[in-house]
């Protein structure tokens, strides 16, 4: 009988080779923590978005406008919660 989560996913993948924890990810840069946005549409779960997607769609440009860019970070949310629920 499975004792625990750990030993089900033992059981079912094998023995762990590596791990990187979302702690570690975000410390390195590779994911920025963007929670506390994504509390404001309703997901109340803790949210990380990848660096490229950050710095390609997200971050301030100066030709657009503060509110487009937040706007882009609002609609990246939301739509990994909507892809999330299908």
């Amino acid at each position: 009988m499975i004792q625990n989560k750990m030993e089900c996913k033992k059981e079912n993948f094998g023995e762990l080779i590596d791990v990187y924890t979302r702690t570690q990810a975000l410390s390195d840069g590779v994911l920025v923590d963007v929670t506390e946005t994504a509390q404001e549409t309703g997901i109340v779960y803790p949210t990380a978005i990848t660096r490229e997607l950050w710095n390609e769609y997200i971050v301030p440009r100066e030709e657009a406008p503060s509110e487009l860019n937040l706007g882009c970070l609002y609609c990246n949310i939301l739509a990994g919660a909507i892809e999330e629920e299908d």
